[in-house]
């Protein structure tokens, strides 16, 4: 049984790099992925950026991604396991992310055990949706960045917390690179856990908003529990790290720290 477990997560590892690497060609190479090349290039995120974060695309096709898989040996019942893959009500399989920019999701040793999708259109969806837990997946316990954020935490002992990836992806790319995010839920103590091991000394950059608040107000009494004492830093003029960063800049960003 031990032996079947370690099986399904090695091969769980493997078809999530396969999409990843799918997922980042689309993007680079593909004419369809125009839209979030343009999408991206709005928000000011240049091709180092994509390349360091392996960014990507996900077609609007329903089975582009799963027949590439297969070719590659891995079947349905794998995709689906993985949470890139799903089975319609008539037993169909279709891709679980289609018209979206593509996250990565990495676990500490740079792996991709996850997905977020951003919706290009404006079709009535969800903008973000993120992979469901899996056997090498807990959203609870992984903090997006963390594998990059590391070198850069123990430089300057201290890490900033956002809410969002591309929070996450401004401040990198702005040179605040011991940045995370927790993954589309709020903080929880196994991730607090996580950032104790590396610093005492964390700062909480969310959103300008009344949810930005609460969260905020949440995560003061976790980070007090694990006797960690926060700052939690006010960005005037701007709703989230990502917008402050597009609008006034790493320089501003930094007198505000």
């Amino acid at each position: 049984e031990q032996q079947q477990q370690v099986s399904q997560r090695r091969r769980l590892l493997e078809v999530n790099e396969a999409a990843a690497s799918w997922f980042h060609a689309r993007l680079l190479t593909d004419p369809l992925a125009q839209s979030a090349r343009d999408y991206l290039e709005g928000r000011g995120f240049g091709r180092e950026t994509i390349e360091s974060a392996r960014l990507g695309f996900a077609p609007d096709s329903y089975d582009g991604l799963i027949n590439h898989l297969h070719s590659q040996g891995f079947d349905a019942a794998l995709c689906i396991d993985a949470g890139l893959a799903k089975r319609s009500e008539r037993g169909s399989v279709y891709a679980t992310f289609r018209n979206r920019v593509q996250i990565p999701i990495l676990d500490r040793m740079g792996r991709p055990i996850a997905f977020g999708g951003r919706l290009l259109s404006d079709e009535k969806q969800a903008k973000y949706i993120n992979s469901p837990e899996t056997d090498i997946y807990s959203k609870s316990s992984v903090l997006y960045g963390l594998s990059w954020a590391k070198p850069a935490v123990a430089k300057h002992d201290r890490l900033l917390l956002v809410e969002g990836y591309f929070d996450v992806l401004s401040l990198h790319q702005a040179g605040f690179k011991e940045t995370v995010a927790t993954c589309g839920t709020a903080l929880t103590r196994q991730q607090v856990q996580e950032i104790k091991r590396l610093t005492q000394t964390v700062i909480a950059v969310f959103d300008m908003d009344e949810a930005g608040e609460r969260a905020g107000e949440k995560a003061l009494s976790l980070f007090l529990d694990c006797e960690i004492e926060p700052r939690h830093l006010l960005l005037p003029d701007a709703k989230d790290p990502d917008e402050f960063i597009q609008r006034q800049g790493a320089e501003a960003f930094q007198r505000q720290l």
